[in-house]
């Protein structure tokens, strides 16, 4: 009898025991599960934002890339160059004008006045008109001027410091004297960033030359820029 009451007892304090150890295995393997799907969710979460960074700067690259394939092709079949140190305030080296046959024959017009820019919102962009254009001369006929299209954004040559300041800009464009190629020389540096990025600004560079110059055209051809706003017809 006393023996039985002894193992009477003895055998729920052995199921306690276990009922206690196995809430505390579940608790831990719990708690050690959680902790490891919180990790790989994590890191689930910072490789999908990785990716999507890398995308949207993928993305901008392409545009400026496209935009400097379009600018190479204009400048080799220039015949014409602006200085862009003879623009004014923050257009001198963030502007060029090209006088270029560059796809004339798409065209009824042989050659045209292409102008590029970086504005303030950090855009680059371009627009075309007609050499013959005057806008005292409404008269002439098919003389055209486009208006402006964005070609690639987050080009920040105009405030590549972020601050809202243009004192530290950096030239996109210049003209360079040289003895093989004369006044036919740009150089082109244009400064990409992701919006919202706090790298350093990624730096598109290259040289061109206009190796289709034809001579004998007027340097201010490509004088009678239109105004802002302006498009014709």
């Amino acid at each position: 009898m006393l023996f039985d009451l002894w193992h009477s007892r003895r055998g729920r304090r052995l199921r306690g025991e276990r009922g206690a150890a196995s809430l505390f295995e579940a608790v831990t393997v719990t708690s050690m599960l959680g902790l490891v799907l919180s990790t790989v969710f994590a890191v689930v979460y910072a490789m999908w934002g990785r990716v999507s960074v890398i995308e949207a700067r993928q993305a901008a690259n392409d545009e400026v890339r496209s935009g400097v394939i379009q600018l190479d092709r204009e400048i080799r079949s220039g015949n014409v160059f602006t200085d862009p140190a003879s623009f004014a305030g923050d257009a001198k080296y963030t502007q060029l004008v090209i006088y270029t046959q560059n796809n004339a024959g798409s065209f009824s017009i042989p050659s045209r006045c292409a102008h590029w820019r970086i504005t303030t919102d950090a855009e680059l962009q371009w627009r075309w008109w007609d050499p013959t254009w005057d806008p005292d001369l409404d008269d002439v006929p098919d003389q055209t001027v486009t208006g402006w299209t964005t070609i690639a954004k987050g080009v920040v040559n105009l405030d590549p410091n972020g601050d809202g300041s243009t004192a530290d800009k950096i030239p996109a464009f210049e003209r360079v004297s040289d003895d093989n190629y004369g006044d036919r020389l740009i150089s082109i540096d244009l400064r990409v960033q992701l919006e919202g990025s706090s790298a350093k600004p990624i730096p598109i560079e290259l040289s061109v030359t206009g190796r289709n110059t034809e001579y004998g055209y007027p340097t201010n051809i490509c004088s009678h820029q239109p105004a802002e706003g302006v498009s014709f017809p």
